[in-house]
């Protein structure tokens, strides 16, 4: 799993990318999740229906500078969840860190 560009700034690179290889082709929900370095939920983003299986074939989310522009500079860690039929498929958790 890779998010591109990492470090990222949102005032100058526009979208960042995260990158992730779909166990579940056909998800009903994509979720995710940004965390301090302790570990306490910041930001959640969920896909749902045609937006979740979309970014499952194409093997990443998009997230605009708007939705990450709010957060403070420094390291974050974050992890992509698929949804089937009420089963979750996890990533391993990742590093990205936000410059401004």
């Amino acid at each position: 799993m890779t998010a591109y560009p990492n470090p990222y700034n949102p005032k100058k690179d526009g979208a960042l990318y995260i990158g992730f290889t779909a166990a579940q082709k056909d998800p009903d929900k994509v979720a995710v999740k940004l965390f301090t370095p302790g570990f306490r939920l910041v930001k959640e983003f969920v896909l749902t229906g045609a937006e979740a299986r979309s970014a499952a074939g194409r093997g990443y989310v998009q997230l605009q500078s708007r939705q990450l522009s709010n957060l403070a500079a420094g390291t974050y860690y974050f992890t992509v969840t698929l949804y089937k039929d009420a089963k979750a498929v996890k990533s391993r958790i990742a590093v990205l860190t936000i410059v401004k």
